[in-house]
């Protein structure tokens, strides 16, 4: 009973001192309970201190930024500025020359601007390099484009142009006469030819003789050349044909082939003999009669039953090569 008494007595007394000590912290001891006063920074509330949140009344200048701590508060300034002695300052970006090697950089309140020579773009770090080659058609037909740091060249494929602008433009050799005496210059888009006349070559700066008889198929049978022509040849029993192409002679057709009568006349590829009359059959060198002579279609003297065998005339043929 007593102890209940003393109880609700602590509990009342209590009860009486945090209502009194409403903007301080309680402070205990072995023997006592006090109030005691909150530090700078914090509130007191009932039986304890709380933190105040100076960043609600915005301490900070209007170019940095308000963080809460315990008890305090701190500013940091906004991204551009650095703190002062008592407030943000604008940095100056462009004393570490954040523009590079080809950019000029202007600096401006919180922040910076590049301005890049002319050939670079801002690639959003630095100035680089614009490469010019890469647009279709910058040096034209017949030139190559090459870049270089802000800038770039045009150049020719070869020596036989020259550069006008950004066009290349064919230089005409012939001019300039590069071809030895007699030969023909032919200009060419960046280039000429020396042209000899038809039967010849050019080669260690003069006209050479084409020798068309190396190729087979020029002629037939004998092909014969001449300084920058040729001609073709038949053997013997043969002729030309359009000038390339050998034939028979059909030497039976003219006087039976130098056959006498009654011999018959032969003609083979190249050659012709004479051959035994009608009713005659080859014996060694001799014709002799296989049928009645009254069955012959014509009349020997004497009646002989044997003939020798005869030769044709040869004839002498002379070939006349063509005229050039």
């Amino acid at each position: 009973m007593f102890q209940n008494q003393v109880l609700q007595a602590i509990t009342k007394s209590l009860v009486w001192f945090l209502r009194r000590c409403t903007k301080y912290r309680l402070k205990y001891t072995r023997y006592s309970t006090t109030c005691t006063r909150c530090c700078k920074g914090w509130t007191g509330v009932p039986g304890r201190c709380r933190d105040v949140n100076e960043c609600r009344r915005k301490p900070c200048a209007w170019n940095a930024r308000c963080i809460n701590t315990a008890g305090s508060y701190r500013c940091v300034c906004d991204r551009g500025y650095t703190m002062g002695r008592r407030e943000c300052v604008d940095v100056n970006e462009c004393r570490r020359n954040p523009c590079g090697k080809y950019g000029k950089c202007h600096n401006t309140i919180g922040s910076y601007k590049c301005y890049c020579r002319r050939g670079f773009k801002w690639n959003g770090r630095t100035c680089i390099d614009i490469n010019e080659c890469r647009r279709r058609g910058v040096c034209g037909r017949y030139a190559r484009c090459y870049n270089t740091p802000g800038s770039y060249y045009c150049k020719c494929y070869s020596s036989g142009y020259k550069m006008i602008g950004l066009t290349c433009v064919d230089i005409n050799e012939c001019l300039r006469n590069p071809c030895p005496s007699g030969v023909t210059c032919h200009n060419f888009p960046g280039s000429y030819r020396c042209a000899c006349k038809p039967g010849y070559y050019f080669a260690n700066n003069t006209c050479v003789d084409h020798n068309e008889c190396k190729y087979k198929g020029r002629c037939d049978h004998i092909c014969v050349n001449t300084p920058g022509s040729f001609y073709c040849l038949c053997r013997k029993g043969f002729e030309l044909f359009k000038k390339r192409y050998c034939v028979d002679i059909n030497e039976c057709r003219c006087n039976n082939g130098g056959c006498p009568f009654p011999y018959r006349c032969v003609n083979k590829p190249g050659h012709h003999y004479c051959d035994c009359p009608f009713g005659f059959g080859v014996r060694g060198n001799m014709c002799h009669l296989l049928i009645p002579q009254k069955k012959l279609n014509f009349t020997l003297p004497n009646n002989p039953t044997a003939l020798p065998r005869m030769k044709p005339q040869l004839q002498t043929t002379t070939v006349i090569p063509p005229k050039k």
